[in-house]
Formats: C-alpha cells, structure tokens, sequence
C-alpha cells in the first residue's frame, strides 16, 4: 500500500521562485496602467477638441464664409463664434474675457464635453498656465482652461486626472486661436 504523498519541499521551493519571478515582471506592468489609462483620456479629449475645430473650419467653408457662427452639432443652437479665417474663437456665452477658453473647449466639444474650470484672464501660457490651473484646482472637476489675457491669442487646456492632488503631475494642449493649431499632449508636474 502506498501512502498518500504531497508536495515535495523542493516542488514547492520551484513553484514560490516561479511566483516570484512572475510577480516581479508583472507587477511593474500593473503599476502604469492608470497614469496610461488618464493618459489615454486626456489624449482623447485633445483629438476630439483637434477635430471639432478641424469640423468647424470645414463648416465655415461649406457655408461660403458668410457665417460667424456655426452649429456644430445640428441641434439648431449656434455653438461656437469664429474668426474671419473660420477658427473657433468663442461659444458666443461669454462674450469674450475670463471664461472664454471654458466656454470654447465646451462649445467646440458640445453636450459630452467634460466639465471644465475657467482660470483667470491673466497675460500666461505654458508652465504659468499649469501654476494658474494649479491654484483653481478642485477635486472632482478634471480639466481647466486658462485664456492668454482678453484678447485670446491662445487657450491653454490643463488636465489633472481625478483624486490627484494639488502640485501632481498633469498634462496639458494648447489651442492657437490665429490659426486652429491644437498643440500635441504634453505631460508635466505642477510647480
């Protein structure tokens, strides 16, 4: 008669190495799927704002370039104002001044835009723009929009995925009223 065996020591040293080694290799991988997945989101929400504009400039030519204001979306509302060269410039709201780029990227993006905070009318692009952000931020409430003073050079869209806290990294596009230049993602940590 044969007893009942189990599992060796040495079997069972094998198999915990071979789970450590898997856990070690994996475990990284894990790790960088949530910065890739708000990545992602941000990336989205930037070719989408890159293709409205791209759809609103189509529009203006369409109409013969009588128009100023477009309805993006037919749903008989006018959702954005453009310049002469059929660039959005406004959603018609606001009137141009602090909440300009807000009402733009909620214009341009229309009734699944994401929620958005307006900064200060303030002279600032770039990294001052990611410090205007910064100082605006609430929990919740995932992007932001910064305007290059009241006369709208360009609008700075600042992402800081949600839970993150104040000062965390972000990432961020900027839109050239002028010419309709939707700049590519960049990462960067807030000051």
């Amino acid at each position: 008669m044969r007893k009942p065996g189990g599992f060796t020591i040495v079997e069972l040293v094998v198999v915990i190495i071979i789970l450590g080694i898997l856990a070690a290799t994996a475990l990284p991988r894990f790790l960088d799927v949530q910065d890739e997945a708000q990545g992602s989101v941000a990336e989205g929400v930037r070719g989408a704002f890159e293709a409205s504009v791209g759809l609103a400039k189509a529009k203006y030519i369409a109409s013969s370039k009588a128009s100023t204001t477009l309805d993006l979306d037919e749903d008989g509302t006018d959702d954005v104002v453009v310049n002469a060269d059929g660039w959005p410039v406004d959603d018609g709201a606001a009137g141009g001044g602090v909440d300009q780029c807000a009402g733009l990227f909620a214009g341009v993006l229309g009734a699944q835009a994401p929620a958005i905070i307006s900064g200060d009318a303030a002279a600032t692009t770039g990294a001052a723009a990611l410090t205007e952000a910064d100082g605006h931020y609430a929990d919740g409430t995932d992007w932001y929009a910064v305007d290059n003073a009241t006369t709208l050079a360009t609008c700075d869209f600042i992402y800081f995925p949600e839970g993150v806290a104040t000062g965390a990294y972000s990432r961020q596009f900027v839109y050239t009223v002028a010419t309709g230049d939707v700049s590519a993602l960049a990462t960067t940590a807030a000051p």
